[in-house]
């Protein structure tokens, strides 16, 4: 009676870094398959014949090996001078200690011996090393330690493979995991990510989009992260490089000017080089709808030019003028830039400086100029710094001051608009009294707030500002008239004190001690009469006060200029 043939199982054997699995397939039957008692030499030697033709497959690439790996017993057997050789590993066997070593990673077993050792890891193997033929052999759970590797073997459909590495679907965690290091900052798992072969520019589109691991990195400002990435060849979107001017992040900036990014290459959409974008303010809207605007970096802006920015190829001097940043045009002053120079707008910066008052700022001061002495050589000057805080202690970043001179014959009265922290007080050595200082909806009338100005620095240089005593609201202030300028005079109404700027139909007052008025509200060209609580009368003992105040129906028309 003919029996059916046997039909073939097919397993898997994997040793991996942890335990032994069995998954899959050796092409061989039940019966066939079964453990075997030991076989006298010759067997031993057919059976590695039969095996003879194992390819060996390392990190997805083809690895010739001058001796196959074979089986003996069942398991897995690489020929440890062949294979140890062919990847680089230094390898030894003394007195039946066998030894390998792949850089960091150190490996110990013995003849006749089922452990290992990794490091002070302790290991279990399903084969002890052997010497068959003359030739060590090392079973595949030692070279996985080895190689941190998984190595696995499939024998079926007429081929027998070893594959060291990863598969597919580790490969795919892999590099899930390497973006997830990226956009996190921890460079040690990118390293090792690297290290296990997922490459520097692959994409996950569904997940992450048209990315690379180093997007995220600069994106999320992580510079440990993205320095690995560079250093691996790892490229990204250079036009991302504007959200660092949002961040301010000088460091991720000089990381990628060191790698070759260029200070001059135009950012789209932005009408302007990565240099000019940097010298002008940027307004960032946040997600509740608010906006916050970014006043240039002197920092980023040194790098850029100390990595090759040319300020005569492009808008940065305006740019900088109207940003309000004196310190950012000394900077481009002193790398060339040109103040005469038409801009694109047809204008120079020069005719902008004239504007705001800012004429002086194009003149280098003694220390950027290049004197160390104490007497200003020819030509440059300090201009005193000066700077507002607002009641908590941040900086105040944008408003107005009025000073007054009160021992300089000369001078009366000056106005100093300002961006940025910093308010470049260009006044002659002397004694000034702060009169006012405005900001967008609020204005303030300093009591004795002195300044005293000595060889180009200001004392104090810091003004706190007090809390608001008087806050001030238009009750019928329509939603086309919310925002406009308010009159404050004084007791008599004979005098203007200071414009208040409205925002959302209110504003606050810092008054001392005295009786003032409210006029008029100005909204564009139309004036309107104010009624109400339009008389202020402030106490040391006042408190804060509430004020309501409306517009008159009818608006008086500001005759314009042009007409």
């Amino acid at each position: 009676m003919n029996h059916p043939k046997a039909r073939p199982y097919y397993r898997l054997l994997s040793y991996g870094i942890g335990s032994l699995m069995l998954i899959a397939s050796l092409g061989q039957t039940v019966a066939e398959a079964a453990p075997q008692p030991a076989v006298p030499q010759t067997q031993q030697t057919q059976q590695n014949q039969n095996a003879s033709n194992i390819a060996v497959i390392l990190d997805r690439q083809p690895l010739p090996l001058t001796l196959p790996p074979i089986l003996i017993h069942g398991s897995l057997m690489f020929p440890a001078k062949a294979f140890f050789q062919a990847v680089g590993v230094k390898f030894s066997i003394r007195n039946g200690h066998v030894t390998a070593v792949n850089g960091s990673i150190q490996v110990e077993g013995n003849l006749s011996s089922n452990k290992a050792a990794k490091g002070k890891q302790a290991v279990q193997m399903p084969a002890a090393p052997t010497i068959q033929n003359d030739r060590l052999y090392v079973p595949a759970k030692f070279v996985s330690l080895v190689m941190d590797k998984e190595v696995s073997y499939y024998a079926g459909g007429g081929k027998k493979t070893v594959t060291i590495g990863y598969n597919e679907g580790q490969m795919t965690g892999f590099r899930r995991l390497m973006f997830e290091a990226a956009r996190n900052g921890d460079a040690k798992v990118i390293e090792t990510m690297l290290s296990r072969g997922v490459g520097v520019n692959e994409k996950m589109r569904n997940e992450y989009g048209d990315n690379t691991a180093l997007d995220y990195a600069v994106l999320t400002d992580h510079v440990e992260a993205a320095q690995v990435l560079l250093e691996h060849g790892g490229t990204f979107d250079t036009q991302r490089v504007f959200q660092l001017l949002v961040s301010q992040d000088a460091a991720m900036i000089e990381l990628l000017l060191q790698h070759g990014i260029d200070p001059n290459m135009p950012l789209s959409n932005l009408n302007g080089s990565l240099l000019s974008v940097a010298c002008n303010e940027i307004g960032s809207m946040h997600p509740d709808g608010t906006e916050t605007t970014i006043h240039p970096s002197p920092q980023i802006v040194k790098l850029l030019l100390d990595y090759g920015g040319d300020p005569l190829s492009d808008d940065s001097l305006t740019n900088a003028v109207q940003a309000g940043s004196r310190a950012v045009v000394q900077l481009l002053m002193q790398h060339g830039a040109d103040p005469y120079r038409m801009d694109s707008m047809g204008s120079t910066p020069y005719q902008r400086a004239v504007i705001i008052g800012a004429v002086s700022w194009f003149t280098l001061d003694a220390d950027t100029a290049g004197s160390s002495g104490s007497e200003q050589p020819e030509g440059v000057h300090h201009i005193p710094i000066f700077s507002v805080l607002n009641e908590d202690g941040t900086p105040l970043m944008s408003g107005t001051i009025v000073v007054e001179g009160t021992s300089n014959p000369g001078f009366s009265r000056k106005e100093f608009n300002w961006k940025g922290e910093d308010i470049n007080l260009d006044v002659p050595d002397g004694d000034y009294k702060v009169s006012t200082i405005m900001r967008v909806g609020a204005a303030y009338l300093p009591s004795g707030k002195r300044i005293q100005v000595d060889q180009g620095k200001a004392t104090p240089s810091v003004y706190r500002l007090p809390a608001l005593n008087v806050h001030v609201t238009i009750a019928n202030a329509g939603d086309d008239q919310k925002h406009g300028f308010a009159t404050l005079l004084n007791a008599d109404g004979t005098n203007l004190l200071t414009y208040v700027e409205v925002e959302d139909g209110k504003f606050g007052l810092y008054l001392p001690p005295g009786t003032y008025k409210l006029s008029d509200y100005r909204v564009q060209a139309s004036i309107y009469q104010l009624s109400g609580d339009t008389t202020i009368t402030v106490s040391e003992k006042s408190g804060i006060q509430e004020l309501v105040v409306t517009m008159s129906e009818g608006a008086l028309k500001l005759k314009l200029a042009a007409e």
